[in-house]
């Protein structure tokens, strides 16, 4: 008997018009959404990848991504992060950006315990589309010079 008072709710507000997912929009899912329908902003870096050439192992790479918002909706930036503690996305525009605004992801790279050819990769995530930018060092790695052996010198007595 006391489940048909929460069983006739429960059909009832199934029956409501007024529900609906035609207000959740996520666009990392790629749900079909028509461009006319909502304004999007839009994340285009200046550069994707810098190429830092060649460094001696230890030196520390510092760049700055620029990129502007190219969208008709304001930007932002919901996180920056990479897949190693190497590599650190050290600013970003934690407020919104306007269409046709500017910004700046800075990143260092620690080149420490890396040899060879090297490739860093720092992901931004915002609410635009693509929703997904990704940004690249890229360079090649150089082992440090090795220290000179001390030489042994004759020991004479007197």
């Amino acid at each position: 008997m006391r489940w048909i008072p929460v069983f006739i709710v429960a059909i009832w507000g199934c029956n409501s018009p007024d529900v609906g997912t035609s207000l959740i929009d996520i666009p990392a899912t790629g749900a079909p959404v028509s461009e006319s329908e909502r304004e999007v902003a839009s994340l285009q870096p200046d550069e994707q990848i810098f190429r830092y050439d060649t460094v001696v192992e230890g030196a520390v790479i510092t760049h700055a991504f620029t990129f502007t918002n190219q969208g008709h909706a304001p930007l932002l930036i919901a996180d920056v992060s990479s897949g190693c503690g190497c590599t650190v996305p050290k600013s970003w525009p934690r407020e919104l950006i306007p269409p046709g605004g500017k910004g700046t992801i800075e990143v260092t790279f620690n080149t420490r315990g890396w040899r060879g050819d090297v490739d860093k990769r720092v992901t931004a995530v915002t609410n635009g589309d693509p929703s997904v930018v990704h940004f690249v060092l890229d360079g090649h790695i150089l082992a440090p010079a090795q220290e000179a052996e001390p030489v042994a010198l004759p020991i004479t007595r007197h």
